[in-house]
């Protein structure tokens, strides 16, 4: 006699929830939390920089491009090496791939990001079990999207690669370098992750400006303190200096590039060093209360609950010990301290602009550390329990609940202008596509939106950049926006607009 043993599907639905485990249920709920960015992403559509560095890569080549980049824009070798990788192999897997599968850029770039903090908690705390490094990363990436700013870069592949895919290979380096020095003892593994991390923070400070001298700061404030509390041993102090030779190498190949002095003469403002460190302390000071808000107080009551999951017997071992622990404060502090600097020094107040996705990270790595450290010292006064994981899904629930209802407005108003702005680009592809070599292509105003915090739009001029730049991408003579606003005094070439509009 057979039985039939399979379960009908709603029985099974059912039979899948009432066997999930509160681990299991956190994680799904986190996942919820972030499932609005991942629709938002799906309307997205290129930015200005993106049509003119797809146009150039397609053009010139992945060597031609970042050559040209770096002699006549900035030293930001390997954000043009990701970017014109990524529009190269996407116009030879489809011509209009930038255009048509443009989503793939802010799910690519949330995803990396995910990616990166789990292997930061796996360096960092590696005793932890898999679920639980899932659901460090998932609370993590839900903080960092409910910063308008940050999440801004994500939904945009020139910021997005220069600023968070390069945060992301900064948790990863910073990570590597505390296992091999600090935390984790001698392993097979060490000769092989000192020159992974050589590499990587090699192409960090190729992304940008801002996290090249954070990065070379935190490495040269580990080296000098480490010396002079005498908190590392020989063999650490080696591996320390050859991740600073590397950082060196790699921050005077960005210095020396040509094309630094020609972007400064286009868009700076100078100042003096003192101006500059007393604007870059203000700066500091006021974005650190700006993140301290009850999302993130929230983050540092789930460490709280969930240390004994990430402490480990070698990380606790090295945040107790003082002249271990200090270096990496300071250090950190330091590099966020020039994150602003380095921006204001060259750009004057045109500085703190888009530099707060690197501080921000520093921030965060910051906000662990500390965190993990209040908890080992209450934890040794038996002042702090284990909680079990019906403690944990509470907090977890009112972490996602106010991470909705503080975005839950911001999301709405975004999809609006995500949907017109998608629309909009929809309705003029077929004439931007369709047009000659010689053809002048007339176009209605753009939408603003308010999640592309640093998109310069089409303007009335068609030799403003951006219209210049959509014009190439599509191999048209002109584009030009009837009716179109000023630009914003931010982007780039504002002067230009105006004398154009004059003459």
């Amino acid at each position: 006699m057979q039985y039939n043993l399979e379960i009908p599907m709603d029985k099974k639905f059912k039979h899948i929830i009432c066997n999930l485990t509160y681990e299991n249920l956190m994680v799904l709920l986190l996942f919820l939390t972030i499932a609005p960015y991942f629709f938002l992403a799906l309307f997205s559509v290129p930015s200005a920089d993106d049509f003119s560095q797809a146009f150039m890569s397609i053009n010139k080549g992945i060597i031609g491009f970042v050559s040209l980049r770096y002699l006549n824009w900035s030293g930001r070798y390997f954000s043009d090496l990701v970017i014109s990788t990524f529009n190269i192999l996407g116009h030879k897997a489809q011509q209009n791939f930038l255009i048509e599968f443009y989503y793939t850029v802010p799910i690519g770039i949330i995803f990396i990001y995910f990616l990166s903090c789990y292997l930061f908690i796996s360096l960092i705390a590696e005793e932890s079990k898999s679920l639980w490094r899932i659901f460090f990363a998932l609370v993590s990436t839900i903080l960092m999207l409910s910063y308008v700013e940050l999440r801004s870069t994500v939904f945009w592949l020139a910021g997005g690669a220069t600023y968070t895919i390069g945060n992301s290979l900064f948790l990863v380096a910073l990570a590597i370098t505390l296992s091999l020095v600090y935390i984790k003892v001698e392993s097979r593994k060490a000769l092989y992750l000192v020159g992974l991390n050589v590499v990587l923070i090699f192409f960090i400070n190729g992304f940008n400006e801002i996290i090249m001298v954070s990065n070379t700061v935190i490495i040269s404030g580990l080296i000098v303190l480490g010396y002079l509390l005498r908190s590392i041993n020989k063999s650490e102090y080696l591996k320390l200096f050859i991740f600073e030779i590397s950082a060196i190498v790699s921050t005077l190949i960005v210095v020396f590039a040509p094309g630094n002095a020609v972007r400064a003469s286009q868009d700076s403002e100078k100042i003096g060093v003192l101006q500059a460190m007393l604007k870059s302390l203000s700066a500091m000071n006021d974005n650190i209360f700006n993140w301290i808000n009850p999302l993130w107080i929230c983050f540092c009551i789930i460490l709280f609950f969930t240390g004994h999951y990430f402490v480990s017997s070698s990380l606790e071992l090295y945040i107790s010990n003082k002249r271990k622990f200090i270096p990496l404060l300071v250090s950190l502090l330091a590099g966020l301290y020039m994150s602003y600097f380095v921006r204001f020094y060259a750009l004057g107040n045109l500085g703190p602009l888009r530099a707060n996705s690197v501080s921000y990270i520093i921030f965060f790595v910051l906000t662990f550390f500390v965190c993990l450290y209040g908890y080992t010292k209450y934890r040794t006064h038996g002042n702090l329990r284990r909680y079990n994981s019906k403690h944990i899904f509470m907090v977890i629930i009112i972490y996602c609940f106010l991470s909705t209802a503080v975005n839950f407005k911001l999301i709405a108003k975004e999809f609006k202008g995500l949907k017109n702005h998608y629309i909009y680009y929809q309705a003029i592809y077929p004439q931007l596509i369709s047009g000659n070599p010689g053809d002048n292509i007339r176009v209605p105003p753009e939408p603003q939106v308010s999640v592309l915090r640093w998109k310069c739009y089409l303007t009335d001029d068609n030799q403003y950049w951006t219209n210049k730049a959509v014009a190439s991408y599509f191999n048209v003579r002109s584009v030009k926006a009837e009716g179109g606003g000023a630009p914003d005094p931010h982007c780039g070439g504002f002067e230009s607009y105006q004398r154009n509009r004059s003459e």
